[in-house]
């Protein structure tokens, strides 16, 4: 029997006024049945949206039809002074209509919650006679809220379920990938990012045993500009070496370069446009809750265009996600378009990419950046980080700020969930502070 629905019944029959009630138990009138006082509803308060208990609602009812232009605070002293729970003012709105017959139902019922009566609450006249008239008589008024296939037709989000079950097949693939690049360091082969191992058995297969002598980039047509350079200078040192074995003895007089001898060739710089550091990088968070502001989803569209749109909102629309991308910048660059690539999977601890890191959206907790290859990112020490890499903490203006990411060297970036006039001054925002940083820092990458 549902405490709440003869609360309702008596209410609006007037005869609410007429229960009384001992130190345990409410007693309605021409009812078989006592109620508990600390017995459940399946009303849920809006305040900690939990389930609202007999007296609360009894008392709460009994005292508004008794005082019905009583404030909210002389009912809340008169049922402390009586030694009964309250209620939020929240509810209180929704509950009246509800208990007066004002309304047929209400949003904060919650019908999953079975309806308990504990059996110390069930008076000794005929329970069970009773119940059973009680429940023929709501048998007209009661409908099928949900079954099995109007479950099964409810649209759903499988993004979870597919996450989960496709979490081990990523992860083994992760450590494959890391196995590979572990013994191409051994070997002397060069660590690139987006090597592919599948690409290399291919070339392999069709070239022949000559393809790591070969010194072939892969990559080539997946990068948009000029390879950068190493570091450690082996490929000039490779190119010298290869250019003296092809150049022929010649005596002393006019350097070959002057000839055009192919040694000349060989030794000439290549010329390259723009700034010779390659396509900077900007990393965002992969996360998925209701915290994140930018991820992949929606990253490109902030970062290139200035538009903002909430990444939830841009997969229910069926937008596939893909873990890097390209933008195209032309803020600030009259016109031309200057290459960034945006990415949510840091590069490997050992590769080059990290010259090309150029901007990171914090989460606001330390394991974002393990295995990062900063000096105190181990110990949770990430100065060196953010003086080397610009940091931004993006978050919605209703959330708190989060107390960690205080004492780094980020840069806070405040987005509106609805309005949307201030999100041009954000990403401005963002651009002039990484112009900023790469310019403090004679940055040799094309930004």
């Amino acid at each position: 029997m549902d405490p709440l629905r003869l609360i309702r019944d008596h209410t609006i029959a007037g005869i609410i006024a007429e229960s009384t009630h001992d130190d345990e138990r409410i007693h309605l009138k021409d009812v078989d049945v006592e109620l508990r006082r600390t017995t459940e509803t399946n009303y849920r308060s809006k305040a900690g949206n939990k389930l609202l208990k007999v007296e609360a609602i009894w008392y709460f009812i009994k005292y508004h039809v008794a005082n019905p232009d009583a404030a909210h605070t002389a009912y809340m002293k008169a049922a402390i002074a009586a030694g009964f729970s309250t209620l939020s003012m929240l509810d209180r709105k929704d509950l009246i209509a509800y208990l007066t017959g004002e309304r047929a139902t209400s949003d904060r019922i919650d019908i999953t919650v079975p309806v308990i009566v504990d059996e110390e609450g069930v008076s000794t006249v005929d329970a069970k006679r009773a119940r059973e008239e009680d429940e023929a008589e709501g048998v007209p008024r009661e409908r099928v809220l949900r079954d099995r296939n109007s479950v099964l037709r409810a649209p759903k989000d499988m993004t979870s379920v597919l996450d989960f079950f496709a979490a081990p097949e990523e992860e083994k693939e992760r450590l494959e990938e890391e196995k590979q690049q572990a013994a191409d360091l051994a070997k002397g082969i060069k660590n690139q990012r987006y090597r592919d191992v599948k690409e290399q058995v291919f070339w392999r297969e069709h070239v022949g045993s000559d393809f790591d002598m070969m010194n072939l980039d892969t990559n080539a047509s997946f990068l948009s500009g000029p390879k950068p350079p190493v570091d450690d200078g082996t490929d000039m040192l490779m190119t010298d070496a290869r250019a003296m074995e092809k150049q022929p003895t010649a005596p002393s007089g006019p350097s070959t370069a002057s000839r055009g001898g192919p040694a000349a060739a060989a030794k000439a710089p290549r010329k390259t446009s723009g700034k010779p550091g390659g396509v900077p990088i900007i990393i965002v968070p992969a996360g998925f809750n209701q915290k994140v502001v930018l991820n992949m989803f929606n990253a490109k569209e902030f970062l290139q265009d200035g538009k903002f749109t909430q990444w939830d909102v841009v997969q229910k629309a069926g937008a596939k996600k893909s873990s890097s991308v390209y933008i195209s910048r032309t803020y600030k660059r009259d016109g031309a378009k200057v290459k960034y690539e945006v990415t949510e999977k840091a590069p490997h601890k050992r590769s080059e990419d990290w010259a090309r890191v150029a901007a990171v959206f914090v989460l606001g907790a330390k394991w974002q950046f393990k295995d990062w290859p900063f000096r105190g990112v181990e110990d949770g020490d990430l100065v060196e980080t953010f003086t080397k890499i610009r940091g931004f903490h993006a978050r919605f203006d209703g959330d708190p700020e989060v107390d960690v990411v205080k004492t780094w060297n980020v840069k806070p970036i405040t987005i509106s969930r609805t309005k949307r006039h201030g999100d041009r001054a954000a990403f401005e925002f963002f651009w002039d502070e990484l112009d900023r940083h790469l310019a403090l820092r004679s940055s040799a990458l094309k930004y």
